[in-house]
This record gives C-alpha cells, structure tokens and sequence, in this order.
C-alpha cells in the first residue's frame, strides 16, 4: 500500500462500503469510520429521524463536519454516505487527504440488496422511504454517477464479494 492517509469508499446506498471497508480495515490494521454512523451517534438520531425533523440540508452539514474531521486523521477506511460526495467541498477534501474509490454497481443489484438489507431488519434509507422502486432507484444514481465517476478509482462490485473486492483495491494499492 503506497501511503494514502485514508482509504475513502464512496458510491450509492448498498454498493458495499461498509462491507468492503470492513475488509479493508481488518486487513490493514486501519479503524474503518462510518460518516452515517458518526452522525447517528453524536445526533442520537436515526438518520431517517434527522431527515424528517431537520431536513437533508441540516443533515448534509453535520455530514460536512464529520467529513472535515476525518479528514484531518490518518490510518483510517472511511464509509462515505451516499451523497457525501456530492458536494464540492466534500470531494476536495476525501480528494486531497486520501485514496478515493467508487464502488459501482447496476440498479438492479443496489436494489436487490436494498431489498434484503430491509428483509434483515435495517432501518428505510430516508431518499427512498415511500418510493421503493428500481425506477426511483435509478433515478436517484443517475443524478450522482457523473459526481462518483470523479473518484480516484473505480470498481465495478456487481457479483463480487466484498472480500475480491478489497483484494482487488489492496492489489492496486501495493503497484
């Protein structure tokens, strides 16, 4: 691994980054930091709760704060929400202090695992609540893909397991 201050994983809800980015973190030795789960800890709000009781604009500035936070630290895999990226400032900064990593995958597989991660009791995500569907899934991804397409690596994660997929960003990283 050639030094990066942080591994950064960004993509869309359910494309692997808290799977993938515990691999990486265990393998590495490196503490793996959730920016969703920050904020539900120092809030003591469900995501879901902040966004019905403050909005997504009160929540994407405490995502902000985190994200400056992190970023100041080193040794760490953090799991980016799935809009963090989105913002200008957000991307300078996962840009700046550390590798970033797009994972990818199809609607049709976010959705699937949306679907099970539900089935397993996780909680609604909060832009899908109401609206379920692959169509609205698809629509939501493609108002962010042109943003993620910005990170420094891409990794297609359809029909890999997060274990090939850490194996394939731990090779790139040791070239």
């Amino acid at each position: 691994m050639q030094n990066p201050r942080n591994i950064i994983l960004v993509g869309f809800m359910a494309s692997g980054k808290s799977a993938v980015g515990s691999v990486i973190s265990d393998r590495l030795g490196w503490t793996l930091v959730d920016t969703d789960d920050r904020i539900v800890s120092s809030l003591g709000k469900s995501i879901s709760e902040i966004f019905a009781e403050s909005g997504e604009e009160y929540f994407r500035e405490k995502e902000e704060e985190v994200i400056r936070k992190l970023c100041e630290e080193s040794g760490l895999v953090i799991s980016a929400g799935g809009g963090a990226f989105m913002s200008q400032r957000n991307r300078d900064l996962m840009l700046s202090t550390g590798r970033v990593v797009f994972l990818n995958a199809r609607p049709d597989t976010l959705f699937q695992r949306i679907l099970n991660d539900e089935r397993k009791g996780a909680p609604k995500r909060p832009l899908l609540s109401g609206d379920l569907s692959l169509d609205r899934l698809a629509q939501l991804l493609c108002t962010r893909i042109e943003y993620y397409k910005m990170a420094s690596h891409h990794v297609d994660t359809d029909d890999m397991s997060p274990e090939q997929i850490a194996d394939s960003l731990l090779t790139l990283y040791s070239e």
